[in-house]
C-alpha cells in the first residue's frame, strides 16, 4: 500500500496527518515522511490502526462480510461495528487454511524426496 492510499483512507475517516501524528506521539514531519513512500511498512499501518481505532481490514481494503457488520456493537471503537474478536476469528481462519496448505505441501515434498 502506498502512503497516498493510506492518507486518503485516513481522510475518509475524518483524520488528518496532524491528528494521527499526535495519536502516534510523533511529529507531523516524521509521519508525513513515512506516508510519502510508495510502500508503507506493515508495522506503521498496525500502529495507525491501533491509535485511530480504524480496523486493519479497512486500512488494507479487505471487505468484511455483511454478517459481521450487522452484529451487535460489542467493543465498539470510534463508532465502528467491527469487533476485535471478529478480526481475531477472521485471522484464525486464514491461519488455519495456511497451515492446511503447508501440511499438504510438506506431504507432497516428502513423497517427491523418496
Amino acid at each position: 500500500m502506498s502512503g497516498l492510499e493510506l492518507r486518503k483512507k485516513l481522510q475518509r475517516n475524518g483524520l488528518n496527518i496532524s491528528e494521527v501524528a499526535r495519536k502516534l506521539e510523533t511529529s507531523n514531519q516524521n509521519l508525513f515522511s513515512q506516508l510519502s513512500k510508495d510502500d508503507i511498512k506493515t508495522g506503521l499501518v498496525e500502529r495507525i490502526s491501533a491509535a485511530t481505532g480504524i480496523p486493519l481490514s479497512e486500512l488494507y481494503g479487505i471487505a468484511v462480510p455483511s454478517a459481521v457488520n450487522s452484529g451487535t456493537n460489542n467493543g465498539n471503537i470510534a463508532g465502528r461495528d467491527i469487533t476485535l474478536s471478529s478480526q481475531i476469528a477472521e485471522l484464525q481462519s486464514v491461519i488455519a487454511q495456511q497451515q492446511k496448505t503447508i501440511s499438504e505441501l510438506s506431504a507432497t515434498i516428502a513423497k517427491l524426496v523418496k
